[in-house]
């Protein structure tokens, strides 16, 4: 029986990748049986059903007579990104990027430098495993250390880069913000805005997209031939028209948001309340005040400046526990509001608690109530206090002059804003406002009408602008009815969590005087100046009484320019409604304010000899100051120079010099209104026959010590301009 040959070809398989589908083998092969001749590299296995995807890659022989060879085989690595990836780190010029490193076994003969293109999104295999966008930044051919397939394959090793943007946040110390720089990878192709490729718009660096856009510069860097780093810096701190807010909506939504959660029983500010009297004998007897911190007023920046209890009428005992009434709000460190009906006086007590209730006392140095009178307009007073404020205790802001300007045009009248909603749909515009009462509850309810009554701050009508609160819509348990011994409760609208001043209750109806409406507004800081300067004279010389050194405080407005849309930017404010970065301080600076005239009286000098002599006499309301002074400077940035705010009110004193036969008059420069008056020498003159002369002078531009613009500057800043104007304040 013959025996069986041995076969043509047999075959010894290895696995070189977890997927059994990418195998490498090689056949022994007798070439007596097969053939000498050696085929091709690259040629597919002759069993083609069983090995489709084989090639030949490597022939060895096995024996010196060779007529044994190795036959190797090895498939095209279909699905290598299943199992060819690695994290990593990549390095482009000088940054370093998240990385996935993926190594890759091509056939020599299909190998192509170019394909995939460089930042061709990477494929997303296996699914699930990467998280953002990468993108092939690198690649590189390694050799095969096994000769063996070295000959029909080559490993090229391909990085692909996390596309994100990097970004740093720096702090500006002269705006005090936190601004923001943005590194974006773009490769060569890319399209940065969406129309032209990155390359272009380097080569084009005059493009639009180059430079200076709201407060935001955009700057390039080529890394390599492929790739390039485009940075976004923000120089100052822009808001564009769309990031700002409507104010009566802000001030609903502040509401809505503190009363999130809570009940309207959560309306009592203190859970301790003292109903006791007070010790008469020692006025700055504590009482007993525990804040509620349940109450949804609770943690309202403002709420601490709300007077919280006096002893008024502790002395008397049919009125134990009344210091509940009279209220008022802290509008400067020294000064408190008060409804002139329902006044303070000299020696009175005021209380304030702080949110951990601490209880802080001031005895009233002083009173200055509005020549009006009570119950209509100018109903209000001015106190002065013995002591600053802690900073525990908040001092409430008022609206600024320009904040009419911030209110709907559909809901504002000539004068007024008037709220006409009826019945308003669900959350509607209605504008919520928190009002307090004798009881120290912290209600809620809606503004009816707010006056202004005139937009001229500078020269204001002789009417008071009001406001008027009724019963919010869908709110009507958040309230109580208005009632005798509530005047003086302070009514406040919310904006950004933060108390500020409408005015105080002074009718059961809910009316009061809108503190910044024209006319209110100035008399209201007049008479802070005055009752400081009528203490200040009454103090000096007199060691009994409490020495008062004036800060010039005024109304304390809150900043909306910044945040809210504007209705009327050409009627408006300090500010454009494009305003970017800005800022605004108090200082002290020394400044001259010049002397006022009061007049020029005339004396006559009779002569022995029977003639006369005529001598004027100078007058004058306020003697000149030099010192130093309170000043408000307010900063802002814009993209295009702005024209500067005029200087024109700065007082300009002038001379008055007068020559005639009877007298000279020499007045260094005053501020003073006309001067008219008319000189005769008289029928009896022993010198000069009877003439008479009429003296004209016109008034200086101002009359008065008044705040006013001292400075207004314009200057390069940051790729833009900076604007820096000092409003200057005199002394009481």
């Amino acid at each position: 029986m013959a025996l069986n040959p041995s076969p043509q070809r047999q075959s010894v398989v290895t696995f070189p990748t977890p997927n059994v589908n990418d195998i490498l083998f090689f056949e022994s092969v007798d070439a007596e049986r097969v053939g000498t001749e050696i085929p091709e590299y690259g040629s597919k296995h002759p069993d083609y059903k069983k090995w489709p995807d084989h090639r030949l890659v490597y022939v060895q022989s096995v024996d010196e007579q060779s007529r044994y060879y190795r036959y190797y085989y090895a498939a095209d690595q279909l699905d290598q990104d299943n199992d060819n990836w690695s994290f990593s780190e990549a390095d482009i010029g000088g940054t370093k990027f998240d990385a996935v490193t993926r190594d890759y076994v091509v056939r020599r003969s299909e190998f192509n430098s170019e394909l995939p293109a460089m930042g061709s999104a990477m494929p997303d295999v296996p699914a699930n495993k990467f998280n953002g966008t990468y993108v092939l930044s690198q690649r590189k051919q390694v050799p095969i250390s096994d000769k063996i397939l070295s000959g029909l394959y080559v490993i090229e090793q391909r990085v692909y880069v996390k596309k994100v943007p990097l970004y740093k946040l720096n702090f500006d110390d002269f705006f005090r913000t936190t601004n923001y720089i943005e590194q974006t990878l773009y490769h060569k192709g890319e399209k940065p805005d969406s129309v032209n490729t990155i390359e272009y718009l380097v080569d084009n660096r005059n493009n639009d997209y180059w430079g200076m856009n709201n407060g935001i510069v955009r700057t390039a860097q080529q890394l390599s031939d492929n790739w390039y780093s485009v940075t976004e810096q923000e120089v100052v701190k822009c808001n564009s028209v769309s990031d700002r807010e409507e104010l009566q909506t802000n001030a609903r939504s502040s509401v809505l948001a503190a009363i999130a959660n809570k009940n309207p029983s959560d309306r009592n500010l203190f859970s301790t309340y003292a109903t006791g009297s007070l010790d008469a004998s020692d006025p700055l007897t504590r009482p007993s005040l525990v804040r509620n911190a349940d109450c949804w007023a609770h943690n309202l920046k403002g709420i601490t400046g709300f007077v919280a209890y006096n002893n008024k009428l502790e002395t008397s005992p049919t009125n134990e526990g009344d210091g509940k009434f009279y209220n008022g709000v802290a509008i400067t460190p020294r000064h408190i509001l008060y409804a002139e009906h329902s006044p303070y006086e000299v020696d009175d007590v005021v209380y304030f608690c702080s949110r951990n209730s601490e209880i802080y006392a001031r005895k009233i140095l002083a009173v200055k109530n509005h020549p009006s009178g009570g119950y209509g307009a100018g109903d209000f007073g001015i106190a002065l206090l013995d002591a600053e404020l802690p900073a525990a205790i908040d001092i409430v802001k008022v609206l600024p002059k320009d904040a009419y300007q911030y209110f709907q045009l559909d809901e504002f009248g000539t004068l007024s804003y008037v709220n006409r909603w009826t019945t308003p749909s669900a959350e509607a515009e209605e504008v919520l406002v928190l009002q307090t009462d004798a009881e120290e509850k912290a209600h809620i309810r809606k503004i009816q009408n707010l006056d202004f009554e005139d937009f001229d701050y500078g020269n204001p009508a002789d009417t008071y602008g009001i406001f008027d609160l009724s019963t919010a819509t869908g709110l009507t348990t958040w309230s109580e009815t208005i009632v005798g011994g509530d005047s003086g409760s302070p009514a406040s609208l919310v904006i950004n969590g933060e108390c500020v001043l409408l005015g105080l209750l002074t009718t059961n109806g809910g009316v009061g005087g809108f503190v910044s409406a024209p006319r209110n507004f100035r008399d209201i800081n007049d008479l802070i100046s005055s009752i400081d300067s009528e203490y200040e004279t009454t103090t000096l010389g007199t060691p009994a009484l409490q020495t008062y050194f004036s800060d010039g405080y005024q109304l304390n407005t809150i900043d909306l320019g910044s945040k809210f849309t504007s209705h009327r930017p050409e009627e408006g404010g300090f500010y454009s409604v494009n305003d970017c970065a800005r800022l605004q301080y108090d200082t002290v600076i020394t400044y001259y304010f010049p002397p006022i005239l009061a007049g020029v009286e005339f004396d006559v000098w009779e002569l022995r000899s029977g003639g006369e002599r005529t001598y004027p006499r100078v007058q004058y309301e306020k003697g000149a100051f030099r010192g130093p002074c309170r000043a408000v400077v307010n900063i802002s940035w814009s993209a295009t120079q702005p024209a500067g705010v005029a200087s024109d009110e700065k007082p300009e004193p002038e001379v008055i010099s007068i020559t005639n036969p009877l007298f000279t008059l020499n007045i260094p420069p005053t501020l003073h209104g006309a001067v008219n008056f008319t000189v005769s020498t008289g029928s009896n003159d022993e010198t000069w026959e009877l003439t008479n002369a009429q003296y004209t002078k016109g008034a200086t531009n101002v009359t008065s010590w008044e705040p006013h613009v001292a400075s207004s500057e314009v200057k390069p800043f940051r790729g833009g301009w900076l604007m820096q104007t000092t409003t200057v304040y005199p002394p009481s």
